[in-house]
């Protein structure tokens, strides 16, 4: 990947860029140059190719800036971070978080821009095409409130709900547990680890997964990006800064002062409300009718046979 990297600040969408010029910049030959532009389709991007003519990017890329990030991480919250790793790719930034040496108290955010192993819920693996979405994790090493850990989904998807609905003035909607939902069709993923004793200082890694540019692939839920709901291509520096900003904050406050009326304000973004579900549990299936969370963050189900039974995340999968 380093080395594709230069090649990239080279190539534009809006004009071709004749391989024999690249060579010369990159000090490589044109045949090195044409590898590397298969590598670079290889990580998802499009490239034309025209005899004569040269290459261009199909859609213009402009890799994360560090220092336009932290620039605009809200008051208090870059001092809070004690690392912001932005590298071109990693297997999985869970996974970098998880295997990184913590103090108490610090906080730290890996980013990629391209994962190889990126995870979804029950071990389905998401992968973005290099430099269209956000992919980052959180991990934050402190003594827990046993709630906070509970619905540290929850959180985190009322925390990506505040700041999509500020930024796209639409209606955003949480699908129980983990999933924002923005025209009924899905934006982003949260993707929660635990390392270490609960009841000790404990380890909390948040991965999130964003559609911004690009929609995945070849999957069977309807996806949407950010890029289709504002009016200007999206600058994800200002939104990885805003959502980084708004998971900290959100979770410092409930790990501080506790969660509070977490049931109402989950109601207002509660994609299942009222809807019929089935709840997959292993072998068994279970069908009613979503009645929002208890205060434990579990999903209520007013069951066929009218008992109402609560689904703890870690179980289930839900479907309509």
């Amino acid at each position: 990947m380093k080395n594709l990297i230069p090649l990239l600040s080279l190539l534009q969408s809006n004009a071709f860029v004749s391989g024999e010029v690249l060579a010369e910049k990159l000090s490589v030959t044109r045949a090195t140059i044409s590898t590397w532009i298969k590598q670079l389709e290889q990580y998802g991007l499009v490239v034309n190719s025209v005899r004569g003519r040269g290459y261009r990017l199909v859609e213009s890329l402009a890799l994360l800036d560090r220092s336009r990030v932290i620039q605009f991480l809200g008051e208090g919250v870059a001092q809070q971070l004690k690392v912001v790793d932005i590298v071109a790719e990693s297997e999985s930034t869970n996974r970098n978080a998880m295997e990184a040496v913590y103090q108490s108290e610090d906080w730290k955010l890996f980013v990629s821009e391209y994962q190889h192993a990126g995870r979804g819920r029950r071990g389905k693996t998401w992968i973005s095409p290099l430099g269209a979405n956000l992919l980052f994790s959180l991990g934050h090493k402190t003594i827990w409130k046993p709630d906070v850990l509970y619905m540290a989904s929850i959180l985190t998807g009322l925390a990506i709900a505040e700041v999509i609905g500020e930024i796209t003035s639409k209606p955003v909607k949480i699908k129980w547990p983990n999933d924002i939902y923005v025209e009924d069709r899905k934006l982003a993923g949260v993707l929660c680890e635990l390392l270490g004793n609960p009841q000790d200082e404990a380890l909390l890694v948040i991965g999130i997964g964003l559609n911004v540019l690009s929609c995945p692939e070849a999957t069977d839920i309807a996806s949407i990006k950010i890029n289709d709901l504002v009016d200007d291509r999206a600058d994800r520096d200002k939104l990885l800064a805003q959502l980084v900003t708004s998971v900290i904050n959100t979770i410092n406050v409930a790990n501080e002062f506790g969660i509070k009326d977490i049931q109402q304000k989950y109601a207002a973004y509660d994609y299942l409300h009222e809807k019929s579900v089935k709840v997959i549990q292993g072998p068994n299936v279970y069908s009613g009718v979503a009645q929002g969370i208890d205060n434990s963050g579990q999903l209520l189900v007013a069951m066929d046979n009218e008992e109402t039974r609560a689904f703890n995340g870690g179980e289930v999968s839900v479907r309509w």
